[in-house]
């Protein structure tokens, strides 16, 4: 599972990524990355879990931090940045 939120500031474009994984022990890890796309340098955190539906649950509560935050997702980004006025899914956006 994973989700990418973009946010513009100061003209610049900030990312938050979100990824679960599952690691060699059985164990869910979430791992969260973040930083700026002008840039290559980034930031990460690892946060471990022994199932699933706890590392769904910090994923969706990390989600509607940010979301309140102004990070929207990427096909957003996409339409708002090139200000269309059709609607595009995360289905119809391909990088």
């Amino acid at each position: 599972m994973r989700l990418t939120l973009y946010r513009q500031v100061n003209r610049r474009w900030r990312y938050y990524k979100l990824s679960i994984f599952k690691n060699l022990f059985g164990e869910y890890m979430l791992l969260r990355q973040y930083g700026s796309t002008s840039n290559n340098h980034s930031s990460e955190m690892i946060d471990i879990f022994s199932n699933k539906s706890e590392a769904i649950a910090l994923l969706e509560f990390l989600q509607f931090v940010k979301q309140k935050k102004g990070y929207i997702k990427k096909a957003q980004t996409v339409q708002r940045v090139l200000k269309l006025d059709i609607p595009i899914t995360e289905e119809q956006y391909v990088a």
